[in-house]
């Protein structure tokens, strides 16, 4: 079975949004959801970004294990 990449794409922003305890953005717009989704990628790599330079390998943190 072939997975569309549109299915991947919401795949990963269903995890981010998991992750991060983010709200569905509400549609008022395609410029303020293209603002949602520039933020919620800045904050996912902020996190791998401090994940590495912490040496964490997991998607869960140590306080969570």
């Amino acid at each position: 079975m072939i997975i569309s990449p549109k299915i991947k794409i919401e795949q990963l922003f269903s995890i981010l949004k998991g992750l991060y305890n983010l709200e569905n953005p509400r549609l008022y717009g395609q410029t303020r959801y293209k603002r949602h989704i520039k933020w919620l990628l800045l904050a996912y790599l902020i996190d791998e970004f401090n994940k590495k330079l912490q040496g964490i390998k997991s998607r869960k943190y140590p306080w969570n294990l």
